[in-house]
């Protein structure tokens, strides 16, 4: 809680809670002057807000577990200390929809992708954040409300799609991110329409990053980590980069090694907790690749415990069955056959 003089000496109380850190944060990273460098205002606008300071404001709603709509924005920062979160002399209708409204027009002509990744890589370089690898998956975003007409030039729009939280009731979007080093930092978020599959979004995110790499030389090569929907379209298209990833069961070459009994296989080297590993090399579609088959003693074990369970639930069905069965009476050995055998 923080307190504002109104004229006549009159004291008013304002609402601080935890945005005074989400506001300290956007300032130590720069984000303002970052998203102002990129989507400057015109020379002639006499507006009192930047493209940088109305992003700030959403941010800032968006942290504050409130989500209001874009026209009660001056309704949410009214009991808000405006000009100690922004620093400079603002007022909660200074933050109205129209603003917003031309903020986000302005990021969509510039590329929300193409800001996110250039303001991620900025910071995650100046902070230390980037790792060696670039984890790579896709999420989805539930949407409410009724979308009927679908926007042209392939935008994203929400659609009914494959849905992870069972709500198939709901629209939806789809959203892939990367995230990279010991902090998950995310460094790369795309959005796509609701019915995208992994299979088509994740093999194109490396060859999408290895471009921005070229425009903004400060980033690393990383090695691209994805699951097994990232693998047949990379190796596919033969993507030029490092990668590591799950191949598929469905390859035959790779279900015919699994199926290979252990005394077949040469291991080379066992791991603590259990585990053992056999390389093996492999040309398939034209790309060598080094593939690791990984042995689990816990694994193994949670597997034979299931089989076993599964065994013995069969076993109670079969018996129960059997046992309707010797109740039945039957005029000939041919009927009693014909049962069982059902």
């Amino acid at each position: 809680m923080t307190t504002q003089i109104e004229q006549g000496n009159k004291y008013k109380g304002l609402v601080l809670d935890h945005l005074g850190l989400i506001a300290d944060q956007i300032d130590s990273l720069g984000i303002i002057q970052l998203i102002d460098e990129r989507l400057p205002m015109a020379s002639h606008s006499r507006t009192k807000t930047t493209m940088g300071e109305r992003s700030a404001a959403m941010i800032i709603n968006g942290l504050a577990f409130v989500n209001a709509r874009l026209y009660l924005f001056p309704e949410f920062f009214t009991n808000k200390p405006v000009r100690q979160l922004f620093g400079k002399d603002l007022k909660a209708e200074d933050l109205n929809d129209d603003a917003l409204e031309r903020c986000l027009d302005a990021i969509a002509a510039y590329g929300t992708t193409k800001l996110f990744t250039e303001i991620a890589i900025i910071i995650g370089t100046q902070n230390n954040l980037l790792g060696k690898s670039l984890h790579i998956d896709t999420s989805t975003l539930q949407v409410y409300g009724a979308y009927e007409d679908e926007p042209e030039d392939h935008i994203p729009y929400p659609k009914y799609g494959y849905f992870k939280s069972k709500r198939n009731d709901l629209k939806q979007m789809v959203i892939t991110l990367a995230v990279t080093g010991k902090a998950a930092f995310p460094l790369f978020m795309q959005a796509h329409s609701g019915n995208a599959s992994d299979q088509a979004v994740l093999p194109k995110v490396p060859e999408v990053l290895k471009n921005f790499h070229k425009s903004l030389k400060q980033s690393p090569d990383f090695i691209y980590v994805g699951d097994a929907a990232m693998y047949s379209n990379i190796v596919a298209h033969k993507v030029n980069c490092k990668w590591v990833s799950r191949v598929p069961g469905t390859i035959k070459e790779a279900s015919t090694l699994i199926a290979k009994p252990s005394s077949e296989l040469k291991w080379d080297g066992e791991l603590e907790g259990g585990y053992k590993f056999h390389m093996v090399k492999s040309k398939y579609k034209g790309v060598s690749q080094r593939w690791c088959l990984v042995y689990s003693a816990q694994g193994y074990k949670r597997e034979v415990q299931t089989l076993e369970r599964t065994i013995e639930k069969a076993e109670k069905e079969c018996n129960r069955v059997l046992k309707q069965l010797a109740t039945q009476v039957f005029g000939c050995e041919k009927d009693a056959n014909k049962a069982f055998e059902k």
